[in-house]
């Protein structure tokens, strides 16, 4: 990804003139081991390499926060890096995603992040990628116009490829290409519950406990799930009634990412509202924390 702002109509028209010859300026040196199924239920697409299961949650998060299609950021990170976050092009971008650091850092507030925060973090990169092609015409359906900003050097080619393997990716989740995942809860749309359970679902892991956000501790446990008091990325984080979340009802959140001193939650009806997905990072240990479930 070689490129500052997002392109325009006269942008595209160029892209689309362009021979299709295309030379990857991700590293994809390598594809990775292949799942037999993904999330939906769907077989690995052929060609494709296997996401890091660890990184679902941030993908998934990330095109919830910004409206594009997850099926789009597995796709661009497939083409531009092959999934490795250690990636460098000649150009000098970097990271999973193939940002410029000059353009990573222009986006990186749209994201809620520094303009110096580090663009190999995964964590970090994927959504101030995801901020970039949404603030381009993702979100809106316009994918081609999208791709060609993001890396106006690929060319038409590169357009065609990412498209295709959007199709791939979007088969192997199990869910509509454009419209977000189908709902896969029994909990009302929007809340906390209805927003973990589905990011669940789709990692392959789904929530089969019933009960308010605060119970899912111990109604885990109930089935022979095992809990801990530690995070780690993909897990889910239970929130006693209180504090800053629902005297009743508690909260559950989604861990993206874990240091030693904090970790990183996605969540919905949180600080933003109901069905408003945010991502914050909290201290460690959280004194309003019941536990997390695995």
């Amino acid at each position: 990804m070689k490129t500052l702002a997002g392109g325009g109509a006269l942008l595209l028209v160029l892209i689309l003139s362009v021979p299709l010859l295309f030379v990857s300026t991700g590293d994809n040196a390598s594809t990775g081991a292949r799942g037999p199924t993904g999330p939906g239920g769907g077989a690995m697409p052929g060609g494709n390499p296997l996401p890091p299961s660890a990184l679902m949650p941030v993908f998934a998060a990330a095109a919830h926060q910004f409206g594009d299609p997850e099926a789009l950021l597995l796709a661009v990170a497939a083409e531009e890096s092959g999934f490795h976050p250690t990636a460098q092009s000649s150009a000098g971008a970097v990271g999973l995603m193939q940002m410029l650091p000059a353009t990573f850092a222009s986006w990186a507030p749209r994201a809620g992040e520094s303009a110096t925060a580090d663009p190999t973090d995964p964590a970090v990169e994927i959504p101030v990628a995801a901020a970039m092609l949404a603030g381009d015409g993702a979100a809106h359906g316009a994918i081609a116009g999208a791709l060609g900003a993001y890396n106006p050097e690929g060319g038409a080619a590169y357009i065609v490829s990412v498209q295709q393997r959007m199709h791939d990716y979007g088969n192997w989740l199990g869910g509509p290409l454009l419209s977000g995942r189908p709902a896969v809860t029994g909990w009302p749309h929007g809340q906390c519950t209805d927003y973990v359970a589905s990011e669940r679902a789709a990692m392959g892991y789904p929530v089969t406990w019933s009960g308010d956000a605060w119970q899912w501790i111990g109604n885990a446990a109930a089935q022979g799930i095992g809990t801990t008091s530690l995070p780690a990325v993909g897990e889910i984080a239970v929130y006693r009634p209180g504090g800053p979340y629902d005297a009743s009802y508690g909260h559950v959140a989604m861990v993206v990412a874990v240091s030693d001193s904090n970790y990183r939650i996605s969540e919905m009806n949180g600080p933003g509202g109901l069905g408003v997905v945010d991502t914050q990072t909290l201290a460690w240990p959280d004194a309003h924390l019941e536990g997390f479930i695995p």
